[in-house]
């Protein structure tokens, strides 16, 4: 029987006392839960903007994951019902929501 841990998986505590698990993805993993291409990611990553990462380590070239519930909380944050709200954040100006 296999008992290895998957790295890209961590056991958390909830703050209600349960245990889940925390998923991180790689940069392709996470461009396509986004919807957009790795090299989007990348060049948003260089911009600052898109979702949190962690880089493992110091070089140019080192690995660079995402936590799952980060990304999605991500989306999250960029819903919106029409352009005219996105302009309104965009902006500044703040609209009533119904």
């Amino acid at each position: 029987m296999n008992t290895s841990i998957d790295p890209r998986e961590q056991v958390v505590g909830r703050g209600n006392g349960s245990l889940a698990p925390r998923r991180h993805l790689r940069n392709q993993e996470a461009a396509a839960l986004i919807g957009i291409s790795p090299t989007t990611l990348k060049i948003w990553r260089v911009k600052g903007k898109g979702p949190t990462f962690i880089k493992l380590g110091d070089s140019k070239q080192a690995t660079v994951i995402y936590v799952e519930e980060d990304v999605l909380a991500w989306l999250s944050r960029h819903r919106f019902r029409s352009t005219s709200a996105y302009s309104a954040r965009a902006t500044g100006r703040h609209q009533l929501e119904d």
